[in-house]
């Protein structure tokens, strides 16, 4: 090579292929990254959407609890847990009294106020991973897991006694309660979903029976409430 020649260029120099094939690489691989971060930042999204979707669907409207849906949902789940495990379920469920005379004399919109107060007062009384539900129209259910009857009572009367000494403008509101608990204890114990939410239903009417603002548990009616482990319908859709 003369004096006059100029070297070829290396791979390190600016003209060189493989420098700018690296380069361009790089820049492919940058855009790559950004369009992954996009397509993440969108499934968050979506996924954010979806659980917010699912969360309105077991919504009751009026009271933010969890709906009638989520509440079977959540007796399957649990009851086969407790069965599973060995573990005591009560299910209590309130009926407001004198609700449909309330209604009647001081109007709907007066009534749906009672009702988001009524959930709220229930609530309070619960512990996080009780389940609260408006069960239908007035009626509410409170699910229990881990809980036996002695919780279960002391949770329902701590509800009837928060309902009926809240502050209420326009007449005093009481609530009628009824509980039922799985136990695995003894031939008369609920073995069924139905039968466990039978067994409370039957709890509950006849607290209304004997005067309303009061708790039943399913127990004290035994053996009437015998009936109720052998497949009756139940009221929340079994």
């Amino acid at each position: 090579m003369t004096r006059d020649e100029s070297p070829s260029a290396g791979p390190g120099s600016p003209e060189s292929p493989l420098l700018r094939e690296i380069q361009q690489l790089r820049s492919r691989l940058e855009e790559a990254y950004a369009t992954i971060e996009v397509l993440l930042a969108n499934r968050t999204s979506l996924e954010e959407d979806v659980l917010h979707l699912r969360r309105i669907a077991a919504t009751d409207e009026l009271t933010g609890l969890w709906n009638r849906r989520f509440l079977v949902d959540s007796l399957d789940i649990s009851f086969s847990f407790a069965i599973r495990h060995r573990l005591p379920l009560s299910l209590v469920l309130l009926d407001v009294d004198h609700f449909k005379t309330f209604n009647d004399g001081f109007g709907h919109a007066a009534g749906d106020v009672i009702l988001r107060d009524v959930a709220s007062l229930i609530q309070s009384c619960a512990r996080n991973h009780d389940v609260v539900a408006r069960y239908g129209g007035e009626e509410f259910a409170i699910l229990l897991p881990g809980t036996d009857r002695l919780g279960a009572d002391s949770v329902a009367e701590r509800v009837r006694r928060t309902i009926e000494e809240h502050g209420w403008s326009l007449q005093t509101i009481t609530a009628s309660l009824g509980s039922a608990t799985l136990n695995h204890e003894g031939e008369l114990t609920p073995r069924t979903v139905s039968a466990l939410v039978e067994t409370a239903d039957l709890a509950l009417y006849h607290s209304k029976r004997q005067g309303r603002n009061r708790v039943t548990h399913a127990d004290e009616l035994m053996p009437k409430a015998a009936v109720a482990t052998h497949g009756a319908a139940s009221r929340v859709g079994y």
